[in-house]
């Protein structure tokens, strides 16, 4: 059982890292208008994905949590575009061309 927690407290730990990572190199990108670093946002992005993964891979979880957790994590491969795409309906802002 202990073995267990340890895992999911560092799976958690990098799906939260990784989250975090995945969402300030998309934005950074996008207000410096620098490609490189929203494409290297996505490795971040597929990290969070893949450690969610690996915590409901273990029977730890009931069904429900599983299903939840998996949700959560499809869902926030879109939140920073989602973000970046309202902020800048809100507030007028257009994409730079290249």
């Amino acid at each position: 059982m202990a073995e267990v927690l340890g895992e999911l407290i560092i799976y958690g730990f990098i799906l939260v890292f990784a989250a975090g990572l995945y969402a300030l190199l998309y934005g950074l990108g996008k207000i410096l208008n620098k490609k490189y670093l929203v494409n290297f946002s996505y490795l971040f992005a597929g990290a969070q994905f893949m450690s969610g993964i690996a915590m409901i891979t273990p029977d730890f979880f009931t069904l429900f949590w599983k299903i939840t957790i998996m949700i959560c994590i499809t869902a926030y491969l879109f939140v920073p575009q989602a973000m970046w795409f309202f902020v800048t309906k809100i507030h007028g802002h257009h994409e730079p061309e290249e």
